[in-house]
């Protein structure tokens, strides 16, 4: 990467909408993201990064990882998670310049809210 391109690595919590804001921030749809109830369930299951353009040229990797906090797995598939993170940023190189940690609201919000 140059030296002028940008790193954002997006962490946080099952359901919390990473997938979502790396395809809204790189005008894209390269991140998996589902509808209806399966919003309520695990759906990212491996390090993604997506590549963009910044309005100066310069490129914009999101990387969208796995989701926190999933009621249906163990701790070794915690520590699984720990490892993806990782790898998160080896495929980063030597420099994450922002990680969005993106949590999980108490409310869902429908076209009534």
């Amino acid at each position: 990467t140059n030296k002028n391109d940008k790193i954002f690595l997006v962490v946080g919590t099952i359901g919390s909408g990473k997938s979502s804001f790396c395809n809204f921030v790189t005008n894209k749809k390269e991140c998996s993201v589902p509808g209806g109830m399966d919003n309520l369930r695990p759906w990212t299951r491996d390090v993604n990064s997506v590549e963009s353009r910044l309005p100066d040229g310069h490129k914009l990797f999101v990387i969208d990882t796995p989701g926190t906090g999933n009621p249906d797995k163990g701790d070794s598939d915690e520590l699984e998670l720990v490892k993806q993170l990782k790898g998160a940023f080896d495929i980063a190189g030597e420099t994450v310049d922002t990680v969005l940690i993106c949590m999980q609201s108490e409310t869902r919000f429908s076209k009534d809210v």
